[in-house]
């Protein structure tokens, strides 16, 4: 029996959240004989990225129906596992006519385009038609999905997870630093990072010694290092921009920040767990699903709260080693790696 092809369609060209996950896909699939996986997308820093993790990467000329119809023709593949919903839709366009050939939606978030009546809720759910099985990232980005109760049928909520070696396998220059707080992620709207400083501004006020690492780059980098400059909070906040494997920075920090407007199931929130990292962060999806409140972390949608909880965490080292030991005991709870491969393993052999 030949080997069925399945192709990964995402957008971006930068390695994020949505990235992460199908380099994590790929490489548990990767002694699979039924099948052989290749990572699609426009080409730029992500080919370093995917292909440093062990896994084959077709470069689109753009994201077009065009360009991933030229891909369909040199590749040939059984499945297409679209990564959000822009892929879901140019996958969609790309395939018209043609039944030999599988679409996989797979949404990584709760957009707030996706929770109204929207142009791109409505494609979505136009199109939705051709597909047989959705794929969403946690329960909230499909019950807060404008067109629910249309797809909720074929479709199934499978949060995230991660696969580590149990010691960071590179170091760099900033592994002898402790950082108090650590944010991890792009520096972009999604992720709110212009709020975590202002969090930080007070957390500082009472704890003034308080280092924090920004890993992650962004379109609000130049907002960010101006609000760090005209606060004076220099001395506190450093910025240490994109990290191909954040791990030891992760193992040199206390705590998880995250102040994300959206989620999904965030990998940064995992990689922080699997270390013992609890997290404070705003009640977004799949957060509130990975913490567990005054055990493994907090979550508040009032800034002042968030604040006093990290100066309460720092403040108290006893406590601090009883959500450390929760969080490692968390993280082993909810990763259930067999049941995600075996998950997608079915919706593949459909």
């Amino acid at each position: 029996m030949s080997k069925k092809k399945i192709v990964h369609l995402l957008r971006s060209n930068q390695f994020s959240g949505a990235e992460n996950v199908v380099c994590q896909i790929a490489n548990l699939f990767k002694n699979e004989e039924s099948c052989g996986m290749l990572y699609c997308s426009p080409d730029g820093p992500i080919r370093k990225a995917v292909t440093e993790r062990g896994v084959a990467f077709y470069p689109l000329e753009s994201f077009s129906v065009r360009a991933v119809r030229k891909m369909i023709d040199e590749l040939q593949p059984q499945i297409i596992h679209a990564h959000d919903a822009a892929a879901c839709v140019l996958a969609t366009l790309a395939t018209l006519g043609r039944k030999d050939i599988k679409i996989i939606p797979h949404i990584h978030g709760n957009h707030p385009n996706m929770r109204h009546l929207s142009l791109k809720s409505l494609l979505f759910f136009l199109l939705s038609c051709r597909w047989k099985d959705i794929i969403w990232v946690s329960q909230s980005a499909l019950d807060n999905y404008a067109f629910s109760s249309f797809v909720k049928e074929k479709s199934t909520v499978l949060p995230n997870i991660i696969t580590l070696p149990e010691e960071v396998i590179e170091e760099n220059e900033t592994s002898d630093k402790a950082f108090d707080c650590l944010v991890l992620g792009r520096l972009s709207i999604p992720k709110n990072p212009l709020r975590a400083l202002k969090v930080f501004k007070e957390v500082i006020q009472t704890y003034p010694h308080l280092k924090v690492a920004f890993v992650g780059d962004g379109e609000l980098r130049e907002d960010c290092l101006q609000f760090v400059k005209e606060e004076q909070l220099e001395e506190n906040i450093q910025f240490l921009g994109f990290i191909e494997n954040p791990m030891t920075i992760v193992e040199a920090s206390r705590l998880l920040v995250m102040t994300s407007a959206w989620e999904g199931t965030p990998m940064c929130a995992l990689e922080a767990m699997s270390r013992g990292l609890p997290i404070v962060s705003t009640p977004t999806d799949g957060l509130v699903d990975l913490i567990e409140q005054g055990k493994t972390g907090f979550y508040s949608d009032d800034d002042h709260l968030l604040a006093t909880s990290i100066v309460d965490y720092l403040s108290d080292p006893i406590r601090y080693q009883e959500l450390t030991e929760n969080t490692k005991q968390r993280f082993a709870q909810i990763m259930d790696v067999e049941g995600y491969q075996q998950t997608l393993d079915a919706l593949y052999k459909k």
